[in-house]
């Protein structure tokens, strides 16, 4: 739900608060109470710290946040296997870091030479890696709330062991950094694995795999090793060139501007978190998010750069003297990275590791270019060159990769969008309003048609809701010819289903009237009580799979696959898409489809069913009760198929679930081959578990295309929808090797001897 996003945004950005605070005054006692070199070579050995723990999370720190809610059941095995391979990393990468600290600073010299020193470094190293993954397993399990107290108590425990250790020197700084972060590990990890992990039970979904998570993995750590450089080793490179005392000044400047830019981080990690577990909501919570950074951290970014010389101040003359500029320009650069964070969050959900990377170089680019104008223009070269470069990369984010969430919501774009559904729903309501008026004249029943009101569609079906309380009704208008070929396969099934006795039946409308008014096919019918589900969780998807697994088995029966079903079930969805002039240039992908999916099916004997055909949780109706879903009503059988495949139906209704875009869910499965995974998700079985399932995701995924087609002719689908879920899973299935599906291995059609006729 959105309000448990918004209070685990609010749980990190309160922990990013106290952790700011109460690191401010850790540096400021830092500061005043050890020598200005101390503080530059402990900070340095923090960075060091930090940065190679932030190196051996492998990916996993964000593919946590991404994957914990796919991993369902599997979410413990998936948590307890990344510590240990990242603290293995971290203990591998301190020691050889240790080892050749003489060769990239002097300061460092003491972890190579010093057997003692070199251990306690590489431990630090360990404990820290799994003190930040530990964060991220909370933001994953949408238990963020957590996450302020663990960091208040390690922060508390951080200032106070700090006041002692003012005689250990140079450890003094890495002694208080490590130690706190070790007590805060045991009784978090303990409180993970023995009460919010067990509670995961649904099973894992199918974007949850080996293959996925690595992929994801490698180009999410790439990206973070990337802005790393622009960040961590800004410190190092500013130490060897300038030495510990124009370090100090830096480190606390990009420390504190780092606290805008974690609010904004953490707000996003907070929406990736709930999107993973509701990606059907993606956009709107995106769009949340990015109001929440935009709330947050435009003002306090003004308001940090206002205030910038009293905070620098704080630490002392010298800090205010060098630091203040630097310290103003990367507390304004919170408000690009805002944009940028934002960015990276919707490419993580997307999966989009491509576009996470590129977003990764340019973050890093901007303050690496500014520290190579150091020697010339002085400390402030790295904030002008964050700021700029940043800002410029903002634009460039919000313009391609955030399109989606605002082109529909603010701007030009979307006022047309808006525009335009605006028009098409003036337009219904005009070409219903006769037919409403005729048949509220003539209607055979006793009670009227009204109050009514039209119900927003985007397909040639007029909707219309009576909103009677004794009778309430639904009426469904034919605009076009293929709205009313729609109709007629609505009435079919429900007339099927209309003899049936068992109780299960009762799920489904009643026809009360139907015919053909002033030109157009309508149907009067009961209207189900009941409301349209919030989200497809896993109760929801469950319940919703076994009423229509119930409804399968009430027309089910056995048959051997001939001609007649293959053109039904094969033949004619893809003419469908062979004949829409948009897709010609890809006639080869369609019928390398036709060829895959005939074989596939032919000869085998099959229980087949009367099928729905848009079977998704917007066509269900739902009444709830805790945990407890019942299905209410399923509705809008247009699409249905009268010996049709109910596995399919079963793999739409998973399909719709996992996304805005069906096309990319199925490209998942089929570049995963973790079909399988769809009815474990669903808890049910499948009626032909013989069938690859893989296959049967294909089948459902034509389905839904060739009946977005031929459903509506004055509504129809438009050139972008088919770019994002048609064009990228025909080229697919064409380079695949499907020869399991089929026994055998199937000729690729060459495109020049295509007949485009």
């Amino acid at each position: 739900m959105t309000d448990r996003m918004n209070r685990n945004a609010a749980a990190l950005v309160a922990s990013s608060v106290i952790t700011a605070t109460l690191g401010l005054v850790f540096w400021v006692v830092a500061a005043r109470m050890l020598p200005t070199a101390e503080v530059g070579t402990g900070t340095a050995i923090v960075t060091s710290i930090v940065l190679l723990g932030n190196l051996a999370t492998l990916g996993l720190r964000n593919g946590l946040v991404r994957f914990m809610a796919p991993a369902g059941r599997e979410a413990r095995r998936f948590v307890g296997t990344s510590y240990l391979l990242c603290v293995a990393v971290a203990a591998t990468l301190a020691v050889v870091y240790a080892a050749g600290a003489s060769w990239w600073a002097d300061e460092l010299t003491v972890l190579g030479t010093d057997p003692l020193a070199g251990a306690a470094f590489a431990a630090g190293t360990a404990v820290w890696t799994v003190f930040v993954l530990q964060d991220n397993v909370l933001t994953g399990l949408r238990q963020a709330v957590w996450v302020p107290i663990e960091n208040l108590c390690y922060s508390a425990m951080k200032l106070a062991l700090l006041a002692g250790l003012a005689a250990a020197g140079v450890w003094a700084l890495p002694l208080a950094w490590c130690v706190p972060a070790l007590l805060m590990i045991v009784p978090v990890n303990v409180f993970v694995f023995r009460r919010l992990l067990p509670e995961q039970r649904s099973a894992p979904s199918a974007i949850f795999t080996r293959r996925a998570i690595a992929r994801f993995a490698v180009g999410d750590h790439a990206a973070d090793v990337i802005r790393m450089l622009g960040v961590e080793v800004v410190v190092l490179l500013v130490l060897a060139l300038r030495g510990a005392e124009d370090t100090a000044y830096v480190f606390f400047a990009i420390t504190i501007a780092a606290s805008g830019q974690l609010v904004a981080a953490n707000i996003v990690a907070a929406f990736v978190a709930e999107a993973s577990a509701q990606p059907s909501r993606s956009i709107e919570l995106a769009r949340r998010a990015g109001r929440n950074v935009a709330i947050l951290i435009v003002p306090a970014a003004l308001l940090g750069a206002l205030a910038a010389p009293f905070v620098m101040q704080v630490f002392g003359a010298d800090y205010a003297d060098n630091g203040t500029i630097l310290l103003r320009l990367l507390v304004l650069d919170a408000i690009p990275f805002g944009v940028l964070a934002l960015g990276t969050g919707w490419a993580r959900l997307q999966r989009a590791v491509g576009t996470i990377v590129w977003i990764a170089i340019g973050t890093a680019a901007a303050p690496l270019i500014g520290v190579a104008a150091v020697p010339m223009f002085g400390l402030d070269a790295i904030g002008w060159a964050a700021l700029l470069g940043h800002t410029a990369l903002a634009i460039v984010v919000a313009a391609t990769v955030l399109r989606p969430v605002w082109s529909s919501a603010v701007g030009l774009s979307g006022w047309l969008v808006e525009r335009r559904r605006g028009l098409r729903q003036r337009r219904r309501a005009r070409a219903v309003a006769a037919v409403l008026d005729e048949l509220d004249a003539t209607h055979r029943g006793s009670r009227r048609l009204e109050p009514r009101w039209l119900v927003p569609s985007d397909n040639d079906t007029a909707v219309v809701r009576v909103d009677d309380p004794e009778a309430p009704r639904i009426i469904k208008i034919a605009l076009s010819d293929a709205a009313a070929d729609g109709l007629h396969r609505h009435a079919a099934a429900l007339a099927a289903f209309g003899a049936r006795t068992e109780p299960v039946a009762g799920v489904l409308p009643e026809v009360v009237d139907s015919g053909r008014c002033l030109g157009h096919d309508y149907i009067v019918e009961t209207a189900c009580v009941g409301r349209a589900p919030l989200a497809a969780d896993h109760h929801t998807l469950t319940a919703v799979a076994r009423t229509i697994g119930q409804l399968h088995a009430l027309t089910a029966a056995p048959q051997g696959v001939g001609n007649e079903t293959v053109d039904d079930l094969v033949m004619r969805p893809t003419a469908t898409l062979a004949a829409d002039p948009r897709l010609r240039p890809l006639l080869a992908e369609i019928y390398r489809l036709r060829a895959v999916l005939r074989d596939g099916l032919t000869g085998r004997r099959l229980v087949l069913a009367r099928t729905h055909g848009d079977c998704w949780i917007g066509n269900a109706l739902v009444e709830t009760n805790g945990q407890n879903v019942v299905v209410t009503g399923i509705i809008d059988w247009e699409d249905s198929r009268g010996s049709g495949l109910p596995d399919a139906d079963l793999a739409h209704l998973w399909l719709a679930a996992q996304g805005e875009h069906i096309g990319r869910a199925t490209l998942d499965v089929l570049r995963t081959g973790a079909g399988a995974k769809f009815h474990d998700d669903l808890g049910v079985e499948r009626p032909n578990p013989q069938l690859p399932a893989d296959l049967v995701v294909l089948l459902a995924w034509l389905d839904h295309v060739a009946a977005g087609l031929t459903r509506a002719s004055r509504f129809g689908l438009g050139r972008v929808w088919l770019a994002n879920n048609v064009k990228p899973v025909l080229r697919a299935v064409e380079g695949m090797d499907t020869c399991e599906w089929t026994n055998r291995r199937l000729p690729r059609p060459e495109r020049t001897t295509v007949d485009a006729r």
